[in-house]
């Protein structure tokens, strides 16, 4: 058994999204470390299929999780569940200054959720360079940084995107 993900809240505790063969029934809970005890918390059969991916913290204090197709989130006592049907497998989550809640849609770029509302931005309808994010980031000034297969390291502010490269910045090619 072993931690696939995990995040600190504002109390300090640690959540942690188990992933592991062994014991199925663990990838759908997250568990809370308090620094003395774990605590064991399911999905409560809420029908959402697939292991907890990511995990963050918003300014509540309420614990979000991608899982399969869908975005979760405890608020310490009840789970809530958005996004059935239609979305491909959410990973990656961050979670910006305002509260938006981003994260990566498989390969079809990344999503925004913002008071019950989805956005994705795809290659097709922004500024993103490409579908296949691997990495996401949000940094305190409201920037989400990206890292898109064969494209390198972007900085998206929700409209624009720049890519950096080893011409237009000090990355080195080594990477």
């Amino acid at each position: 058994m072993g931690a696939h993900c995990g995040a600190l809240d504002h109390n300090n505790n640690f959540w942690a999204g188990f992933s592991t063969r062994h014991f199925p029934a663990l990838q759908s809970t997250i568990s809370k470390y308090d620094g003395a005890d774990w605590t064991f918390i399911p999905k409560n059969g809420d029908g959402t299929s697939g292991k907890i991916s990511s995990i963050a913290i918003d300014k509540n204090n309420n614990v979000w999780v991608t899982t399969g197709g869908y975005l979760g989130m405890y608020n310490g006592s009840t789970w809530t569940f958005y996004g059935p049907g239609g979305f491909d497998n959410f990973t990656a989550l961050t979670i910006d200054k305002q509260d938006n809640k981003w994260f990566i849609d498989d390969s079809e770029g990344i999503q925004k959720f913002n008071a019950g509302t989805f956005t994705q931005y795809t290659k097709q309808n922004s500024s993103l360079p490409g579908n296949f994010v691997r990495a996401i980031k949000a940094d305190s000034l409201g920037n989400i940084w990206l890292g898109i297969d064969e494209v390198g390291l972007v900085k998206f502010d929700g409209i624009n995107s720049l890519i950096y490269t080893t011409e237009n910045s000090g990355i080195s090619g080594e990477l």
